[in-house]
């Protein structure tokens, strides 16, 4: 769900108010959204190509908000974005998880900053637990996940600390500077050398995912958080 901070106000009403119009603070910041209802495309001003692969597909079994999600079977279906680039500041990396099995290094995002072979950034759950592993903050764990349930992940660097919150409730900070540079985000698997597949079965998720956004340049949760029952906001204040 959407993040607001209740010091912000638009047009005199506090944030909490804008965010109920469905209205994000932090539009321009964001660089990727997927709502995963009825299509692959990215609804944020970057227009960020997304292609699904080994059988990843819509799926109107499950839904975080709106009609459907993104369906991945555990064997080598994976969903693919053109590069979106992190940066060295804060960004916010928040997705919704509905895992169906835990079959124990279950990748839910995978930041592929290298050829294969290489570290890249990865966010996995280990059995039930959120784990983040690669170039930005060696490995670090968040909050257990609930299998069969929708799960809120986010993973937050803020002023060079990393946090993974499960469901609005932080774990452990840890520092992390590294700078990214633009990198293929892949969702469900680890990607293939040539970015048009999964590289193996053995990595993939089996479940469903939605509500994907990349925020970059803000740490949207900086503390506990409870977490909003509607969709990601498709604009910002100025409707744009």
């Amino acid at each position: 769900g959407e993040a607001c901070d209740d010091g912000n106000t638009v047009g005199g009403d506090t944030c909490s108010a804008c965010c109920d119009r469905g209205i994000d603070l932090d539009w321009d910041s964001v660089s990727l959204l997927l709502h995963l209802d009825t299509d692959f495309i990215d609804s944020s001003s970057q227009g960020a190509a997304a292609t699904a692969f080994g059988g990843a597909e819509l799926s109107s079994q499950q839904s975080a908000f709106g009609l459907g999600s993104a369906e991945f079977d555990n064997d080598l279906s994976i969903l693919i974005t053109s590069p979106v680039v992190l940066g060295g500041g804060d960004f916010t990396l928040e997705i919704l998880a509905y895992p169906r099995t835990f079959e124990g290094e279950d990748h839910v995002f995978y930041v592929k900053t290298g050829p294969q072979g290489g570290v890249s950034t990865q966010f996995y759950l280990a059995n039930s637990t959120p784990t983040l592993f690669g170039d930005i903050a060696g490995t670090l764990q968040g909050p257990p996940t609930i299998q069969n349930a929708w799960n809120h992940l986010a993973v937050v660097r803020h002023q060079g600390n990393v946090r993974i919150y499960t469901n609005g409730v932080g774990g452990t900070a840890v520092a992390g500077a590294y700078d990214f540079p633009a990198a293929v985000l892949a969702l469900g698997s680890v990607p293939a050398a040539d970015d048009q597949g999964a590289y193996s079965s053995a990595y993939g998720f089996d479940g469903f995912l939605d509500g994907v956004r990349v925020t970059v340049g803000v740490a949207r949760y900086t503390e506990n958080f409870t977490v909003s029952a509607r969709a990601f906001p498709d604009q910002g204040p100025g409707g744009n």
